[in-house]
C-alpha cells in the first residue's frame, strides 16, 4: 500500500474511533442525566389495566349535570403515594367534563415544596399540604390524601391500600353543586344500627362517611327529644331498630310523612320496628318471609340483578347487588284514583324468577308451595304521592324507599368493594331528597398499575446502563477486533 493512502487510511480510523468514543461518552452522560432527572423527580411510568384511568359513568353524570364552574387544586407533595394517581384522575375528569359539555372544570397542580407563592396563598386560607381543594359555588372543600384510599383485605385476607379518589372527588363536586347540604336525619335511641360503629363486619361507619361524603349533612336524632322531626329534614332514615318504636315516636313519622316527609326504612333483621303499620298504609309490607335467591356468591346471600324501571335503578341494568338475609316486601295498590291523590307503589330490586320468600328456616332451604312465597320476590321497594304535582304549586311530595334489610350496606359488605350497594343506598337518597337524575353504579375507575422505582432502584438502573451494558459492549468489540487483526 502506498505510503500516502497508508496514513489517510490510519487517519479515518483515528477520526472513527474518537468520534465512537466521543458518542459513547456523550450516550453515557446522557444516561447519567436523564437517570440523575429521574431520581430528582421521582419519574413514574404509568400503564392503565382494566379500564384505569377511565372515569365512571356514575361520575359523567355527576360532571354532566354540574353547571357551576368548579376548581380542583392537588396541594399534594411529589412523591406522595397518592400524587400520581391524583394527577391521572384530574386529567381523566377534564377530559370528561369536556365531553359533557355542562360542567366547567379547572384543574391546577401545587407542589407544596416548589410551587411557594401558590403554596402560601393555599396555607393563608388555611388549606394544609397533602390535599385536594375543591371550590365553587362560593364554597371550598378539602379532602386530605389519606382519605383517597381505602384499606381493604383482598382475596387473601392480607389488608391492601387501594386509590378511591374517584368516588370521592365526585361526591365532592356533587355536593359544591347541591348549593346548602341537605340534612338527613339518622334514628337513634332504639338499638339502631349506628353511624359511630366502627366494627369491620358489622358497623355502619363506612356508609355514613359515603352520605357525608356526596354532599348530605349526616345527623343522629332522638325523636322524644325533638318531639319529631324537625322542619329542616330532607329525609329520615331508621336502619334496623332492635326494639320497637313508642307510639308517640310513630304518630310523629306518621305525620312527617303526611306533610310531604321522605323516609329511608331499612327492616331489622329479626322482631318488629313498630313502623310496620306506617309503611303498610303507604303501600309497602314487610313480610315474616326471607327472600331466597338461587343466585349466590357464598351459598349464604342474594344476588339481585332485576330492578324496575325507576330514577332509582334505571341505569343499574345488569348491575348485581348482593344482600344477605332480607325480608321480602309486599307492595300494595291502594287507590284506583289516578293522578296526584295516587300513591304509586313500585318494586324497585327483586329476585330472579326462580328466588321465593322462605316462610321456615330449613338449611339448605327448599321451596314449598304450601308454606312459600313463589318469586320474584321484592327485596327493596318504593311509594310516591304527588310525585307529578308541580314545585310550583308548594306542594312537597310524600316519599318512601324501603328494604328487607340494612346488612347490605354494612362495613362488611361495602369492604368487599359492592360498589353497587352503596350506589343504590345513594340513588335513594338522592331520590329522597329530589335528585331525580338516576346514576350508574360506579365500575372502578380507580385502579392502575403504576411503574416507578425508588432511589436504590434508580442507582440499579445507572448501574447497568452505564457499567454492565457499555462494558459487555466493549468486551465484544475487544474480541471482535482481536479476531479480524488475527485473520487479517
Amino acid at each position: 500500500m502506498v505510503p500516502g493512502k497508508t496514513e489517510r487510511v490510519g487517519v479515518r480510523r483515528l477520526k472513527a474511533r474518537l468520534t465512537g468514543g466521543v458518542a459513547a461518552a456523550l450516550t453515557v452522560a446522557a444516561a447519567v442525566a436523564m437517570t440523575g432527572a429521574a431520581i430528582r423527580l421521582n419519574a413514574v411510568w404509568e400503564l392503565p389495566i382494566r379500564g384505569a384511568g377511565r372515569i365512571s359513568e356514575r361520575t359523567r353524570e355527576i360532571l354532566a349535570r354540574t353547571t357551576e364552574p368548579v376548581r380542583i387544586t392537588s396541594f399534594i407533595v411529589s412523591g406522595h403515594p397518592v400524587r400520581r394517581p391524583v394527577a391521572r384522575l384530574l386529567i381523566g375528569l377534564q377530559a370528561a367534563a369536556k365531553t359533557g359539555g355542562r360542567a366547567l372544570l379547572t384543574v391546577a397542580v401545587v407542589d407544596p415544596r416548589r410551587d411557594l407563592a401558590e403554596a402560601r396563598r393555599l396555607i393563608d386560607k388555611g388549606v394544609a399540604p397533602d390535599t385536594l381543594v375543591f371550590e365553587g359555588s362560593g364554597q371550598r372543600l378539602v379532602v386530605g390524601a389519606g382519605e383517597l384510599m381505602t384499606v381493604a383485605p383482598d382475596a387473601s385476607g392480607e389488608e391492601t391500600r387501594r386509590f378511591t379518589g374517584e368516588s370521592v372527588c365526585a361526591a365532592a363536586i356533587e355536593r359544591l353543586g347541591r348549593g346548602g347540604a341537605p340534612i338527613v336525619y339518622w334514628l337513634t335511641g332504639h338499638g339502631e344500627a349506628a353511624t359511630g360503629d366502627y366494627d369491620p363486619q358489622t358497623g355502619y361507619s363506612d356508609v355514613a362517611r359515603e352520605i357525608t361524603r356526596n354532599g348530605f349533612d349526616l345527623r343522629d336524632i332522638r325523636l322524644w327529644e325533638t318531639k319529631g322531626v324537625p322542619s329542616d329534614a330532607a329525609a329520615l332514615v331508621v336502619a334496623a331498630p332492635q326494639h320497637a318504636v313508642a307510639p308517640e315516636e310513630v304518630g310523629w313519622v306518621q305525620d312527617y310523612l303526611n306533610k310531604g316527609g321522605r323516609l329511608l326504612y331499612l327492616a331489622p333483621s329479626s322482631g318488629r320496628s313498630g313502623l310496620e303499620e306506617v309503611l303498610a298504609r303507604w303501600g309497602l309490607v314487610i313480610t315474616p318471609f326471607r327472600a331466597i335467591s338461587t343466585r349466590t356468591l357464598s351459598g349464604g346471600d342474594r344476588v339481585i340483578t332485576a330492578y324496575a324501571d325507576h330514577p332509582i335503578t334505571r341505569m343499574f341494568g345488569n348491575t348485581a347487588t348482593v344482600f344477605l338475609a332480607p325480608w321480602c316486601i309486599v307492595t300494595l295498590s291502594l287507590s284506583d284514583v289516578q293522578g296526584a291523590d295516587r300513591i304509586r307503589v313500585t318494586a324497585l330490586a327483586l329476585t330472579a324468577d326462580d328466588g321465593w320468600g322462605e316462610a321456615g328456616a330449613e338449611d339448605p332451604p327448599r321451596f314449598d308451595p304450601a308454606t312459600d312465597i313463589a318469586g320474584p320476590v321484592v327485596v327493596a321497594a318504593s311509594a310516591e304521592l304527588g310525585g307529578g304535582t308541580s314545585a310550583e304549586l308548594g306542594f312537597k311530595p310524600t316519599k318512601i324507599v324501603a328494604l328487607g334489610e340494612a346488612s347490605f350496606i354494612s362495613n362488611g359488605m361495602l369492604g368487599m368493594r359492592l360498589n353497587a350497594n352503596r350506589d343504590l343506598l345513594l340513588n335513594m337518597l338522592n331520590w329522597l331528597t329530589g335528585i331525580d337524575a338516576a346514576t350508574q353504579p360506579s365500575l372502578g375507575g380507580d385502579a392502575a398499575l403504576a411503574c416507578g422505582l425508588d432511589r436504590a432502584g434508580w442507582m440499579r438502573v445507572i448501574f447497568w446502563v452505564v457499567g454492565v451494558l457499555p462494558g459487555a459492549v466493549l468486551v465484544v468489540g475487544g474480541v471482535v477486533a482481536v479476531r479480524r487483526h488475527r485473520a487479517g
